[in-house]
């Protein structure tokens, strides 16, 4: 039983945890035409450590993090790009001090929730995200156990394995999840899928493909490692 890391774009991300995602195509050129019924797929997405500090009324929420001024013994967690952006916070007005603080729209982040992520500054500045090409293994909070692995040129998908794929259904159509494109079929919304993520022209093309059928580990979706 071999264990791999398997990439996935935000909407398969999303169907995955909404389980409606069973099933991948790769190309038969892929590294992954070497799994098999067994094996293990760790799934990588966009992804950040989030510090888990927020000050509110002049005091900490969590403790520091051991080698930085403050308290220590802090555990960073994992958030995930494709569950949404975390809340805004600012910097604190102490220059020297190596957190941030709560200082900004506390109305706001009163009607939210009192931890929050702590990498926003006041330059407008985002949170450093990390690409899924680069995700820790660790880090990871969706392992896939292969069920069967064929090979099968890219066309000859069925309507039962395009809808495993993880399209969603609306009425009259199907929605493959990239930039809201939908057809009346589902290999229809497949093929939009496919040329989404490889290129115009790459499903007339009609490569050789795998097809890997999977199942979610039980228990496996988690909120992600700590750091």
């Amino acid at each position: 039983m071999a264990e791999r890391p398997i990439i996935f774009s935000a909407p398969m991300v999303r169907a995955l945890l909404s389980g409606r995602k069973t099933q991948t195509r790769r190309l038969a050129t892929s590294p992954l035409r070497r799994c098999a019924p067994g094996d293990r797929l760790w799934v990588r997405e966009t992804c950040a450590d989030e510090h888990p500090l927020a000050v509110q009324g002049g005091r900490y929420s969590q403790p520091g993090r051991a080698g930085i001024p403050g308290p220590p013994g802090v555990s960073y967690r994992t958030i995930y790009r494709v569950d949404g952006e975390p809340l805004q916070v600012w910097r604190t007005r102490q220059p020297d001090h190596p957190y941030f603080t709560l200082d900004g729209p506390s109305d706001e982040i009163e009607a939210k929730h009192p931890t929050v992520c702590s990498n926003y500054t006041r330059d407008g500045k985002g949170i450093h995200w990390t690409p899924s090409i680069h995700m820790p293994r660790w880090a990871s909070r969706m392992t896939l156990i292969v069920t069967d692995v064929r090979t099968q040129k890219l066309n000859d998908i069925s309507g039962a394995d395009a809808i495993a794929e993880g399209l969603s259904r609306a009425p009259g159509a199907w929605w493959s999840g990239a930039e809201g494109q939908a057809s009346p079929t589902a290999v229809g919304a497949y093929a939009l899928l496919w040329e989404s993520l490889h290129g115009a022209g790459s499903w007339a093309a009609n490569p050789d493909v795998i097809a890997i059928s999977f199942a979610i580990d039980s228990g496996a979706i988690s909120g992600g490692g700590d750091g």
